[in-house]
């Protein structure tokens, strides 16, 4: 995930999986602080929704978007319960109206890793 061709990543999340433990607590130290240090390198931001925002877009579930160079068409990947799909233009287009929606909400990446480190000292 480094170097000249590694991909650029930008992760939104609900403040909310901060609190939730699932596992031991080493486990969930380890998780905080490799978040961290992620969040540290170039090519990937870590951002999260505040608690107490408005309804988002985003509350429906679970994506990924692909943005690739042209003349490649963006792509989303919803997960289901069942497993995932692919969607291409024009329906991926959706899905780059509700990033953007997550994305006005969402903390600065500055101001989320400080959240990450501040829960990292809480445990």
């Amino acid at each position: 995930m480094t170097g000249d061709s590694a991909p650029q990543i930008d992760a939104i999340f609900e403040i909310s999986v901060l609190k939730r433990i699932a596992g031991s607590l080493d486990v969930a130290c380890a998780q905080l602080r490799r978040l961290l240090e992620l969040s540290e390198q170039g090519n990937i931001t870590i951002r999260f929704i505040p608690e107490g925002s408005r309804p988002h877009k985003g509350s429906e579930g679970t994506f990924t978007l692909y943005t690739l160079p042209r003349p490649y068409p963006v792509v989303a990947h919803i997960e289901t319960r069942v497993g995932g799909l692919y969607v291409e233009e024009p329906r991926a287009s959706i899905f780059e109206d509700v990033w953007q929606d997550l994305d006005q909400e969402a903390l600065s990446a500055e101001r989320s890793r400080d959240l990450l480190a501040d829960r990292l000292k809480e445990q």
